[in-house]
């Protein structure tokens, strides 16, 4: 881990080696160097120093932490500054940095999941007490048609199609929210091929119309191993995913299909987008169920949701990367499914 000595002007007096990777320089051209600068390439002190937003506290206690960001290397530190001497004029201090970036990216995970699993439990009991009205609705219209069609009434039965429709895709919704808040695949699994699911699911969604403006780039990793899945569920995952990357890109771009495997040999397949991409403050928000980022009446805002509990139950995670204007990126991750040695 990074470990310097600095003075109050930020200026580095000594780095071990690890400071010296971090910044990629040689370690002897570190000394008299601003730490901010060499170090992480920035123009002004890192956001959330607390040798330049609270000094007087570390004066006060001898030390101080604080989480800071790397945003070019994207990793998160944990910096610990303790105070090296009580020289008032020239103070000087040791700062350890710790690298936290995957436990930042578990506690994510873990807020995200108990986040998901609460809105589940709360869209599968509003989906059953939604269920038996909506139900007696289709009923009572149907009926109706019959009567309209003895009596000749088209305006009637004109406007009972209009209120059966809009019942059928209430029902719809309703079942994505069953799906999104069932427990457990109701369906076989057994290993599959995450590379054959996604050409099926590059092809379904190749035939719409919206897709032909589209540029299909096949990244893909030849020999990935088997995931344990259900076929059919996995494959509406990646239909939406992809289906949400074409639609993101209205004048068309770039859609990439990227796979690899990590160092856990967990499947990793990124869909990757040239479209708009997601703002920060809507990133956290994407897998809510009904919140959408697409135009009134273009999406329910379930797609996602669905897609995340499908892949929950599958022991894997969807991760998404965006910023605005940058397009965005949506990664499956899944276990291998068992050598049966």
């Amino acid at each position: 881990s990074p470990l310097t000595q600095v003075n109050s002007r930020f200026q580095l007096l000594r780095a071990n080696l690890a400071t010296a990777a971090q910044a990629g320089r040689p370690v002897r051209e570190l000394p008299g160097t601003l730490c901010f600068e060499s170090v992480y390439g920035r123009t002004e002190p890192c956001t959330g120093c607390p040798l330049n937003e609270s000094p007087e506290e570390i004066m006060r206690l001898g030390s101080s932490e604080a989480e800071i960001a790397d945003a070019a290397k994207e990793k998160t530190f944990l910096l610990s500054i303790y105070q090296f001497d009580r020289d008032v004029e020239n103070p000087r201090y040791v700062c350890y940095y710790k690298d936290i970036t995957e436990e930042k990216k578990l506690q994510l995970q873990v807020v995200q999941s108990e986040k998901m699993a609460g809105i589940g439990q709360l869209a599968g009991g509003v989906a059953h007490e939604l269920n038996n009205p909506i139900g007696v609705i289709l009923s009572f219209t149907q009926f109706s048609k019959e009567t309209a069609e003895e009596i000749g009434d088209e305006e009637l039965l004109d406007n009972l199609h209009e209120i059966e429709s809009a019942a059928k895709r209430c029902k719809g919704i309703v079942a994505g929210m069953l799906e999104f808040s069932r427990p457990s695949l109701d369906e076989q699994m057994a290993p599959v091929s995450l590379e054959e699911i996604v050409d099926k699911a590059l092809f379904l969604v190749s035939t719409q119309r919206a897709s032909r403006n589209v540029e299909i780039l096949r990244e893909m990793q030849p020999d990935l191993p088997l995931v344990m899945g259900n076929n059919n569920q996995l494959l509406q995952v990646f239909i939406n995913l992809i289906r949400n990357a074409v639609e993101a890109m209205a004048s068309g771009g770039n859609l990439r299909l990227r796979s690899c495997v990590d160092e856990r040999n967990y499947v990793r397949i990124s869909v990757i987008d040239s479209g708009p991409g997601i703002p920060s403050v809507k990133l956290n928000r994407v897998f809510e169920p009904f919140y959408t980022t697409k135009a009134p009446g273009e999406g329910t805002g379930l797609g996602l949701s669905v897609s995340y509990g499908i892949v929950e139950r599958h022991q894997g995670l969807i991760e998404v990367d965006s910023e605005a204007g940058q397009g965005a990126t949506f990664t499956v991750v899944l276990p291998p499914a068992p050598s049966g040695d």
